[in-house]
């Protein structure tokens, strides 16, 4: 039987090939839309994905709640209890995708007011957003099967159709722009292909378990009513995440205007494929944290949270510094001068990806501790922080106000509640170490970033690619240098080569 190690490592390799597949098939997919249709559909792209972002509320966190449930059976062998999680994760699901779709129709009528100037597009923006609706409430029709491959550390399975589904999406979409220049028919390929990936990411889970696929036990009324209660804490982190995460567009096209929605989007492109794909590797550890906090080892659950937190910062810490050096240039070696933000957006675009990165590890160890309701009310003061300040800043600085709303909400709430939580209710010890190392943890970040900047700005080469390539390597080297000095003793840096090692000399 493989070790959670090994399963882990290859959850991560097969997640991080694919997507880093992925993140190629979205820029030349992005490029191609860029020379075949204006700044103003990118807008429109932008301001609607983060719409259906907010309509997935109605997902309430039932995944974390479901798959933090099926750790113990899946451990035990426990087929019966696993029919009834699913039989139960099939019917909400179910209900998600109507309530999904009534949210959007009722949302229609009311468009009009989230852009400040309507776009000059031929399309009807009322068919567009159905499209994308349409999208949306497909996507929730087969996920309940998907969960169980990944509470079997088989994640990677689904990864290969996953991507493949992915290069199937960019190549019809490409061909459709090329061909027609047709948004619509952009939209309709989308459609096509999620459904399709669902449908075979079903039938895998079909053949890999097939004592599911006529499960007909139900949930006991007082394991049910636990869950209910675990969803009454999650739907609030929901709505605080989602908050966070996915108004910023929503505002600008506010009071910006879509065309800076549709510059920003680039961004965020470059931003969030980095972050999904290092997601993708990290998040396949979840199923082994969570059977390891199942086994109930408490110091090996601790040292394990340091270890993995100190791995976060590092990788974060180090896509961040790039981004905050290397991603102005990168723009202009893509779409030109024309298409860039100014650097106090930069920065916050930066600092925002770390924090999200690394409070996004706290939640996972908080979701597999399946600490649910404890502290269930912060996230509303979240949320609240976060709308209060990006409107109150984006009439003063604009969209750097937007972002910084964001940052401020981040360090407030998310940044040190989560770990007091762990820290309280598992560990039962104080947080003040745990702080102490995250405030070294950023201080080496802005050391890291301060270095690489003032260091790339005094190298100028003649041949631009050249001279990105040559920031890059400095950046990357000034970073990985900071952290081998700061750190190389501590108890993290070694727990992460001792894992390392297993891997390398594959043993369990």
């Amino acid at each position: 039987m493989e070790s959670r190690t090994k399963k882990s490592f290859k959850n991560a390799i097969f997640s991080m090939v694919g997507y880093a597949l992925t993140i190629l098939c979205s820029f030349v997919t992005r490029t191609v839309f860029i020379h075949m249709l204006s700044t103003e559909y990118l807008g429109v792209n932008g301001l609607f994905t983060n719409i259906l972002n907010m309509l997935s509320l109605a997902e309430l966190g039932i995944g974390s709640a479901i798959i933090y449930r099926l750790y113990k059976p899946i451990l035990e062998k426990n087929e019966k209890k696993i029919c009834e999680l699913m039989n139960f994760y099939k019917k909400a699901y179910y209900v998600i995708a109507l309530v999904v779709a009534g949210l959007g129709l009722i949302l229609l009528p009311f468009l009009h007011y989230l852009i400040k100037e309507q776009p000059r597009i031929p399309d009807s923006l009322s068919v567009i957003y159905l499209l994308y609706l349409a999208n949306s409430v497909i996507s929730y029709l087969f996920i309940f099967k998907k969960s169980l491959i990944v509470g079997y550390q088989k994640e990677y399975l689904t990864s290969v159709i996953t991507y493949g589904g992915t290069i199937a999406l960019a190549a019809g979409q490409i061909l459709v722009l090329l061909l027609t220049g047709n948004f619509l028919l952009y939209l309709a390929v989308q459609i096509a292909v999620t459904l399709a990936t669902n449908v075979v990411n079903s039938m895998i889970c079909d053949k890999l378990f097939p004592f599911q696929k006529n499960c007909r036990e139900r949930l006991p009324k007082e394991e049910a009513k636990s869950i209910f209660k675990d969803l009454s804490a999650l739907v609030i982190y929901k709505i605080s995440g989602v908050v966070v995460t996915s108004t910023d567009n929503i505002i600008i096209s506010k009071f910006i205007g879509l065309s800076s929605v549709g510059l920003f989007s680039n961004y965020t492109l470059i931003v969030n494929a980095v972050y999904a794909l290092i997601k993708k590797g990290i998040e396949s550890m979840t199923a082994s944290i969570g059977n390891l906090n199942a086994s109930g080892n408490v110091k090996e659950q601790e040292r394990i949270y340091y270890a993995v937190n100190f791995m976060a910062f590092w990788i974060y810490g180090q896509i961040a510094v790039c981004l905050f050096v290397l991603i102005n240039p990168f723009i202009t070696l893509w779409l030109g001068k024309h298409y860039l933000l100014p650097l106090p957006v930069v920065v916050f675009i930066a600092l925002n990806f770390y924090l999200q990165g690394i409070t996004g590890i706290f939640a996972i160890f908080r979701n597999t501790f399946g600490l649910f309701t404890q502290g269930k009310y912060r996230p509303v003061f979240s949320a609240m922080v976060n709308l209060g300040a990006s409107l109150f800043l984006v009439a003063k600085v604009g969209m750097a106000g937007v972002l910084m709303g964001t940052a401020i909400s981040y360090i407030s709430t998310f940044l040190w509640y989560d770990p007091y939580v762990v820290h309280k209710h598992v560990f039962q010890e104080s947080t003040r170490k745990f702080y102490m190392r995250q405030a070294e943890y950023f201080l080496v970040v802005l050391a890291g970033a301060a270095l690489s900047f003032l260091i790339t700005n005094r190298i100028g080469i003649a041949n631009p690619i050249a001279n990105w390539v040559a920031d890059a390597g400095i950046t990357f080297f000034v970073m990985n240098a900071l952290v081998l000095i700061c750190f190389s003793r501590t108890p993290e840096f070694k727990r992460l080569l001792q894992n390392a090692g297993l891997l390398l000399r594959r043993k369990g």
